[in-house]
């Protein structure tokens, strides 16, 4: 084989390699709700792939006043990390909006199946939620089956298992083992979004003093609320 073919050749595989190493990106999702459930459909630019070590979460809360609270930050130009806020809310306060999260990964369990978790106001780790304890954030509610039709992943969840009804925000996150998360997507029940509605999540150092922030202010209002 000459210099040329050999370099192209590599050059090509490198590419194919690097193509798949990035985490899946959503074209288009929505969700539809029944009297019991909703289906979420998730359309990707790419097939999703467990053995490829894709990683998929959904963060669901119920009601609309996050995706409308998101929506004003946008707009003020505010980077936000839904995720760690929403999380460290729960870890502080049982008050909290309750919140739920249906996790699509590679099976450690030999489950092809998905996870609904219950996020619980504790650190994690600090809890026992027994044999259902799914990494210290919170109990396993239910395992869901959840199917893939060309680049499109469906799964029809019960509400009772999400702890949400009809009307609630999600926003969610696509990972792929060593690359990390792209970033976050918004959307609300019963809404089509053919364009990604993309959240301005933070730089990691943002990120980072955003967390040490928000878990001051939480104990800060613990310890005052302990004084009274």
């Amino acid at each position: 084989m000459s210099v040329c073919r050999l370099v192209s050749a590599l050059s090509f595989a490198a590419a194919v390699s690097w193509a798949h190493a990035q985490p899946i990106e959503p074209i288009s999702y929505g969700t539809t709700t029944d009297a019991d459930s909703v289906l979420f459909s998730f359309t990707f630019d790419r097939s999703f792939d467990l053995a490829a070590s894709d990683l998929f979460q959904v963060w669901a809360v119920d009601g609309y006043g996050l995706y409308d609270d998101t929506l004003n930050r946008i707009a003020l130009e505010q980077p936000i990390s839904l995720e760690s806020e929403v999380a460290v809310a729960r870890l502080l306060s049982p008050a909290a909006t309750p919140v739920s999260v249906v996790s699509f990964r590679e099976p450690a369990y030999g489950l092809n199946k998905a996870e609904i978790v219950s996020v619980t106001p504790f650190a994690p780790g600090t809890q026992d939620n027994g044999a259902n304890d799914r990494g210290g954030w919170g109990a396993v509610q239910a395992y869901q089956d959840f199917s893939i039709v060309g680049n499109t992943l469906l799964i029809d969840v019960p509400f009772a298992a999400l702890g949400v009804g009809s009307t609630f925000t999600y926003f969610f996150k696509t990972y792929e083992d060593g690359v990390g998360g792209v970033t976050e997507w918004l959307g609300r029940s019963n809404v089509n979004y053919t364009t990604p509605f993309a959240i301005p999540v933070p730089e990691p150092t943002t990120y980072a003093m955003l967390m040490v922030g928000l878990v001051a202010v939480g104990f800060s209002a613990r310890r005052a609320r302990a004084r009274r």
